[in-house]
């Protein structure tokens, strides 16, 4: 049985318990796809596969 987040709910959350963690402040629910998808890069995966995982519709976003 899996529970249903909203990502406005996601996003509020996780920064609540980024300044809790007193991190930085830039540090962002987005920062999180983002780091993800660099990592998998960096560690070989295809572009094309990663551009499938956060949903983006053009190779350019995920090549930024």
């Amino acid at each position: 049985m899996g529970i249903k987040l909203y990502e406005d709910y996601a996003s509020k959350y996780f920064k609540r318990t980024v300044r809790k963690a007193k991190l930085n402040e830039r540090i962002h629910f987005h920062t999180l796809r983002h780091s993800f998808a660099s990592r998998l890069i960096q560690k070989g995966a295809s572009v094309f596969v990663v551009k499938e995982l956060p949903g983006h519709e053009d190779i350019k976003t995920t090549q930024i």
